[in-house]
């Protein structure tokens, strides 16, 4: 039997045993722990704080229906149409059909999305650069005392220069105004198709009046013109003329019936309600019978140079087209970034102030 000291003995298990097998944490590896968690709960804050997408799909199905729902009857339209009138309503004329279209019709939709798309715009230009962050960690896998992590965390801390800031807020601001310029000029196009088809569907009805009574007369004639060539008054040749009178107007009253349908579903397309939708309705063409006011041709040429909404949308857009001419101008001007960092080199802490590097 071989004797062995009994202190080198101890002494030789202690050394080939690892803290890890001792069941024990070393006071560096708590720090470089507490660090890693540290490091982990920021990047999670950071990911908390950012916008995630929401999906808003479109089903045409549910559209079609909606759209085929639609009626001169709802009651959000006729709040609407009363709220808007400065006197109480005379059914369907040029004026509250006009507010009707500028309830339903989908190109105002589509103008106020481009506004509230715009406005949002102003939020973004508004925001300075956010800071990055970078982690790398590194395992050395030959040297594992006093730790083998080497772990190198960057701060990059972007300084715009040069007003770009300012001037993305001016290019912003001027689009925003155009777009919500934009609303109006949309909804004077969506009054004159408005009014083209409305005063389309009076005059077909009017001509289908003026030629119905045509043809009620021509017919009388031919009846009269009959009775004459039975009796010897007249020859075939001159009732054969009269019929092809009434056979042209009858015609004539054909296509004044075919224009006033066509210009129903084109009334019904500019209010932006199905054509079904104008079934039963009576119209008040009133707006057609009266003759407008004169307007000074000095004061009606001021007006449309200063308060013309495509007009004023145009200048507005000159003017976020300068505002993007000069943040073009002001990238030629290099930003600043900061960048402190922090590494922990395998039980070393290392820190840096950063510095100042033009990008």
């Amino acid at each position: 039997m071989t004797c062995q000291p009994i202190g080198e003995g101890r002494r030789t298990r202690s050394l080939l045993m690892t803290p890890a097998r001792q069941g024990k944490i070393t006071p560096m590896r708590k720090r470089f722990h507490s660090r890693i968690g540290l490091l982990s709960l920021l990047t999670a804050l950071a990911f908390v704080g950012c916008r995630h997408f929401e999906p808003q799909p479109i089903e045409p199905a549910q559209n079609l229906q909606k759209f085929e729902q639609r009626s001169l009857a709802d009651a959000g339209l006729t709040e609407f149409v009363q709220s808007r009138l400065k006197r109480g309503s005379s059914g369907w004329n040029l004026e509250t059909l006009t507010l009707a279209a500028f309830y339903f019709h989908p190109d105002l939709e589509a103008a106020r999305a481009r506004w509230a798309v715009a406005a949002a715009g102003k939020v973004t230009a508004g925001q300075r650069p956010n800071p990055t962050l970078g982690v790398n960690p590194l395992n050395n896998t030959t040297a594992r005392i006093p730790s083998p992590w080497i772990v190198a965390a960057s701060l990059d801390v972007p300084i715009e220069t040069a007003g770009k800031r300012g001037k993305r807020n001016a290019r912003a601001e001027h689009l925003s105004q155009a777009a919500r310029l934009g609303i109006a000029s949309t909804a004077w196009e969506v009054r004159t198709r408005l009014r083209r088809a409305f005063l389309e569907l009076w005059s077909a009805q009017e001509a289908g009046v003026a030629l119905a009574e045509q043809h009620a007369a021509q017919k009388e004639i031919v009846r009269l013109l009959e009775g004459q060539r039975e009796a010897g008054a007249v020859t075939i040749a001159e009732v054969t003329r009269e019929r092809i009178t009434l056979e042209r107007t009858r015609v004539a009253l054909l296509d004044a019936q075919n224009r006033r349908t066509i210009a129903r579903v084109q009334l019904a397309t500019a209010i932006g309600v199905p054509s079904g939708a104008l079934d039963g309705v009576t119209f008040s063409f009133t707006a057609f019978t009266q003759a407008p006011g004169e307007l000074p041709p000095v004061e009606a040429r001021r007006r449309a140079l200063l308060n013309r909404a495509d007009i004023l949308a145009a200048l507005a857009e000159y003017a976020a087209s300068e505002a993007t001419l000069r943040l073009e101008i002001a990238k030629q001007y290099p930003d600043v970034h900061l960048n402190p960092g922090y590494e922990y080199d395998q039980g070393d802490n290392k820190w840096g102030l950063g510095r100042m590097a033009p990008a």
